[in-house]
């Protein structure tokens, strides 16, 4: 979550910096096209008011006009060439700059989804391994619930066992003493108590 806000935050500064260079750039063209035009303007204004210097030939004082008028001339463009060459330069450089910055930027949204799709084959892998973990549980549980079964079972026909081995040993105990009643000349009890015996 982190990473997305933060390349999110990355993208948002590159976008400014990107607008901020390019209005940079405007107002550099404007600032310097105004200032360079206005003081040749400024200057050819200057030259075309003077007076012109006695000259005994109109032709001669029109040839320097017009010779004055054409260097003029070349020298805006000269001056504009200049800065359109400075604007070029300036606009590739800050071009570079954002497409770096941009290719920075989706070098670092590819690795947060690597990462992120990493943490997702971990998830499903341990999301896997608990479900696995859930079963063998349940299947302990339900072990350990007929083992539990079973011993009380166990136990209540242990308890039976042994209620009928005291009763069978007590009726042993019965049959001896009519046995030795019955030898040692008691006759008549002898047969009765084999009688109560049986």
């Amino acid at each position: 979550m982190e990473d997305d806000a933060l390349v999110e935050v990355e993208r948002a500064d590159l976008e400014i910096l990107y607008h901020r260079v390019r209005i940079m750039l405007s107002f550099y063209r404007l600032e310097r096209s105004v200032v360079m035009t206005s003081g040749n303007i400024q200057w050819l204004r200057e030259r075309l008011q003077d007076p012109a210097p006695p000259s005994t030939s109109a032709s001669a004082s029109a040839a320097r006009d017009g010779a004055t008028a054409l260097e003029l001339v070349y020298q805006a463009a000269e001056v504009i060439q200049a800065i359109t060459d400075r604007a070029h330069d300036a606009e590739a450089r800050a071009k570079w700059i954002v497409e770096s910055a941009i290719g920075k930027l989706q070098a670092a949204e590819s690795r947060h989804e690597a990462e992120q799709s990493k943490q997702r084959e971990l998830l499903n892998e341990a999301t896997a391994k608990l479900a696995e973990a859930g079963k063998a549980l349940s299947h302990l549980q339900l072990r350990i619930t007929i083992v539990e079964a079973e011993r009380s079972a166990a136990e209540v026909r242990a308890k039976a066992a042994e209620a009928r081995a005291n009763e069978a040993e007590a009726a042993l105990r019965q049959i001896e003493e009519a046995i030795r009643a019955k030898l040692l000349g008691g006759g008549q009890d002898a047969t009765i108590g084999l009688a109560a015996a049986a």
